[in-house]
Formats: structure tokens, sequence, C-alpha cells
């Protein structure tokens, strides 16, 4: 019986081969795809594959790493603004995370378009 353990939360597993009979002697090269959900926890996660029976045993470990999403959506009123030597101007547009972060601090926003969070 075949089977995997360590498989986070928001990650979908599918392989190519869902069952196999190999024959003595031969051998079957297997695909693995993980598909990450929008809910998916970044970090190491160690994924165990194992079989065991007919008096056999084995098993392979792999560090599955997932990383952070780090996306943005910048959106405004408006497309242009307009100031003059006797008046300045004001302009107001959203920042809004996509990503797997909690928040972006403030100096991301500076060190990327000089925009200070107050």
């Amino acid at each position: 019986m075949a089977s995997l353990s360590g498989l986070p939360a928001g990650a979908e597993l599918e392989l190519s081969h869902s069952s196999a009979q190999i024959d003595a002697g031969q051998s079957l090269q297997v695909n693995l795809t993980i598909n990450m959900l929008s809910n998916g926890i970044a970090g190491s996660h160690m994924l165990i594959f194992s079989y065991g029976g007919n008096g056999t045993s084995a098993s392979l470990s792999i560090d599955l790493q997932i990383s952070q999403k780090v996306e943005v959506l910048l959106s405004g009123t408006t497309g242009r603004l307009v100031a003059g030597p006797l008046s300045g101007a004001e302009m107001t547009f959203d920042v809004t995370n996509l990503g797997t972060t909690i928040r972006y601090p403030s100096y991301w926003l500076r060190r990327q378009w000089g925009i200070a969070m107050v």
C-alpha cells in the first residue's frame, strides 16, 4: 500500500500514476505536480512517500519549500494630476495586498516608489 504524509493545508498533489503494476526488473517514472491554493502556508514541509506490502517497504522524503506570494495592486480614481506654482495637488489611491504575507511594511513602499505611509 502506498501513502503520503506531510502535505500541508492549501497544497494539492497530483501523481501521473495513481496505481501501477511493475514487473520484476522494471521501473516506472512517476511525475509529481503540486498546486498551491491561495491559503497555502509558506515554509518548509517534509513530504514522506511510503510503500509497504508483500513483505517489503520503502520510503522517500522530500523537503517541500513553499515561498510567500508577493503581489500588490495599486488603483486610483484618476489617471491625471494637475499642480501649478500657486496650488498644490493631492491624489488618493488604494494599495491592495494580493499576496500571502500579512502586510507590506511601509519601508517596502518607500523603497519601491518613494511613498511614505503614515
